[in-house]
């Protein structure tokens, strides 16, 4: 299965200059745990809920993103903390090779970039979960069929 298959096609995005509160109401709107931060349209970064909670303080680790609160004079940018040096990949690359990478890097979304270097989708461990699922279910019921 290729990328492509199982990516969430043109997340949602934002800018480093974008606020942080601006981020974490769209991540919460969404309900969605990370936002690729694009510039001219390439890729310069990926703002997580991990980040955003480092950003708000340690104290938040179980309070859901919709329940942050940053002060009202808070002036902190995307670009403040989100993480720069971003892993993506092809929208032809195996699925198993996105899976891969996330475990070896310990990463929960890959931005997915198209020949041009736009940012095409995002792939996270939950559609990769996903289609996992998917696939030991069908084995496991031919395995069911073959044993009657």
């Amino acid at each position: 299965m290729r990328v492509r298959e199982a990516m969430t096609p043109w997340p949602y995005t934002v800018k480093s200059d974008q606020t942080l509160a601006e981020a974490i109401r769209i991540m919460a709107d969404k309900g969605i745990h990370q936002l690729p931060v694009l510039e001219d349209y390439e890729i310069v970064g990926i703002l997580t809920d991990g980040d955003v909670r480092i950003a708000v303080g340690p104290e938040t680790r179980d309070t859901p993103i919709e329940n942050l609160d940053l002060a009202p004079d808070a002036v902190d940018t995307v670009g403040d903390w989100m993480t720069p040096s971003v892993q993506t990949i092809g929208p032809d690359a195996f699925l198993s090779e996105a899976a891969s990478i996330m475990a070896e890097e310990r990463i929960g979304s890959l931005p997915v970039v198209g020949a041009d270097g736009d940012v095409i989708g995002i792939l996270s461990v939950t559609d990769v979960l996903g289609r996992a699922v998917a696939a030991l279910e069908e084995y496991e019921g031919s395995w069911d069929s073959d044993e009657g």
